[in-house]
């Protein structure tokens, strides 16, 4: 579920597998990452999340990779448009993150996610996705416990 930041409006969100049709909308100049290359590495799978209502809109995209025993999220990155204070939607990022916590449940390895933050993100992913620092680094991770917190919260009904 994402919020519209103005009206208040609720949408209940999809996330799948990017297609061939979608791979023209992953052009740099909507994107800080280079979604094109990063969908033809061999090792990860990206996803989009769009809403039900307007499936052919995409919010955001994350790049996943099954480690064997967790997921790492590779890259995670919202529209421009759900960017900043002005913003469309809120809660794109935390859908994405979600979605990979349930990725590792279905896989078996209890919710556990990891990923590289940027420095100033820290706190960020720790007050809204419950993470942890790993040591000292910009390497961080997501538990059981929060894990199901933010499934039950985007994807209620899952587990």
């Amino acid at each position: 579920m994402i919020e519209n930041r103005i009206s208040g409006e609720r949408f209940e969100t999809l996330v799948a597998e990017i297609t061939k049709k979608d791979v023209p909308r992953l052009d740099k100049k909507f994107w800080l990452f280079d979604w094109k290359k990063e969908h033809k590495q061999t090792d990860r799978v990206v996803y989009k999340l769009t809403t039900v209502e307007n499936p052919d809109v995409i919010q955001g995209l994350i790049s996943l990779k099954d480690s064997g025993d967790h997921i790492f999220v590779h890259l995670v990155e919202s529209a421009l448009f759900n960017w900043g204070k002005e913003k469309l939607y809120v809660g794109v990022g935390g859908n994405l993150f979600a979605f990979a916590c349930k990725q590792s449940f279905v896989k078996g390895y209890d919710g556990y996610i990891s990923f590289e933050s940027k420095t100033q993100l820290l706190g960020h992913y720790q007050q809204e996705l419950g993470a942890a620092r790993i040591g000292s680094s910009l390497k961080m991770f997501v538990d059981t416990i929060a894990a199901k917190r933010l499934v039950n919260y985007y994807f209620p009904d899952t587990l």
